[in-house]
């Protein structure tokens, strides 16, 4: 997370917190749920390894920390966020069009984590209260480049979001839009560390998830 590394530890403790009541109200209610409500945990261990990299890391390195970051940023949450609506989605014609999407997800993420893998020297830069990512995209594009901006990111939106869409959940579609207006703000204030920061705002929307839960 940006900012700071109490801020990220601190992040850490409510998102665990958000996920196991998340769990609770889906153990409760609907078993379905439960795989959703991972998501939770999976944003607290990101923050965790960002707090890691903001004091040092005194355990592993920061290049562990920033490459367990990015393994959820990058290859998981394409095609999480639809397993996770294929799951608690009941009607078969809106599960066919999520398989559809987590498909793609799956392509999508090992892309984009194979170039993380295949930078060869990722930059884990701290400046202005933020992390900056230095990754090259298929070898040569910058992480903040056009290739990025235009392409890449809105892929990344479709396939984290549209899910939620689709879902015949009531509420789901609170959790897509969520996603849709983080990243909107993130893309147009934060552009630079838009990998870190929109973590920041998905946290949030793990709060989301959680009150998603127990409306049910």
């Amino acid at each position: 997370m940006c900012f700071s590394a109490p801020v990220s530890f601190t992040a850490t403790a409510a998102l665990s917190i958000s996920g196991v009541a998340g769990s609770y109200f889906a153990i409760k209610k609907n078993k379905r749920f439960l795989v959703l409500n991972m998501m939770a945990f999976f944003y607290a261990l990101q923050q965790f390894s960002e707090g890691m990299i903001w004091i040092g890391s005194p355990i592993l390195s920061a290049r562990f920390w920033g490459t367990l970051f990015l393994f959820f940023a990058f290859f998981v949450y394409p095609w999480f966020s639809g397993l996770s609506c294929y799951i608690i989605s009941r009607q078969p014609h809106i599960k066919k069009k999520i398989a559809w999407i987590i498909l793609a997800g799956l392509f999508f993420g090992t892309w984009c984590f194979s170039n993380v893998l295949l930078t060869p020297n990722l930059g884990l830069d701290l400046c202005r209260l933020h992390i900056f990512y230095n990754i090259h995209i298929m070898g040569g594009y910058h992480i903040t480049g056009s290739v990025m901006k235009f392409i890449l990111i809105p892929i990344y939106v479709f396939l984290t979001a549209a899910p939620f869409f689709i879902c015949d959940k009531h509420y789901s579609s609170i959790i897509g839009w969520a996603i849709v207006l983080s990243s909107m703000v993130c893309w147009f204030v934060y552009f630079d560390y838009y990998i870190s920061v929109w973590c920041f705002y998905a946290a949030i929307i793990s709060c989301c998830i959680t009150l998603m839960t127990f409306l049910i």
